[in-house]
């Protein structure tokens, strides 16, 4: 009973995070670098956004299995399944508002804040389960168990590498983007703070 509480938590907050990006993504302004590379990458070999998310996702989780086995669990399995199609999804519903979007500097930032709210939530609420991190989220303190650097300056280089790597690629990078890299840790604690004590209530 209590996984199928815990499945169950985990879509929501993959669905709300999807939706988030989806909204970032359809108004211009970009999405999280991960998502944003695989975009980019994707459309060059010709493979759907989620097809090709899990491609990369399970690549990186042989390199997480290896050095850290802790980090992965249900919510590792299931963001690597099912985020690129979720939000492949939601884009596909939003498109036809996208030129709306994109040309209305209220509606940007109306979308801009909405986006950010959202994704940084979702990610509380499957992160609150305590089910493990996505594969992308996991690279950062597998290498620093293996190297003793701090986590930060690790995180930050590998966010940069990949939002170049998009960028390059032709992902969707934006405000979006940059906001996601650099600015979501502290709303997702803020985020972390509210849902907690419901979620766990719930897993009881």
């Amino acid at each position: 009973m209590k996984i199928v509480k815990n499945v169950i938590i985990i879509l929501i907050g993959l669905i709300i995070m999807s939706i988030g990006s989806s909204i970032l993504r359809s108004a211009g302004l970009g999405v999280d670098p991960f998502t944003a590379m695989n975009i980019g990458l994707s459309n060059h070999v010709g493979l759907s956004l989620s097809v090709f998310q899990i491609i990369v996702n399970v690549l990186i989780l042989l390199y997480v299995y290896k050095y850290d086995k802790a980090a992965i669990g249900l919510g590792t399995i299931l963001n690597m399944l099912l985020v690129g199609y979720f939000i492949q999804l939601f884009s596909a519903i939003f498109k036809p508002y996208s030129q709306t979007m994109s040309h209305s500097i209220l509606l940007q930032v109306i979308s801009l804040v909405a986006g950010i709210a959202l994704f940084t939530l979702g990610c509380a609420v499957y992160m609150a389960t305590n089910q493990g991190e996505s594969p992308y989220d996991a690279v950062a303190p597998t290498i620093c168990k293996q190297t003793g650097k701090s986590y930060s300056p690790v995180r930050k280089t590998q966010d940069i590498i990949v939002v170049i790597i998009g960028f390059f690629a032709g992902g969707p990078i934006g405000i979006g983007t940059i906001i996601c890299a650099f600015g979501c840790g502290p709303l997702i604690s803020i985020w972390t703070a509210v849902v907690q004590k419901p979620i766990k209530k719930l897993q009881d």
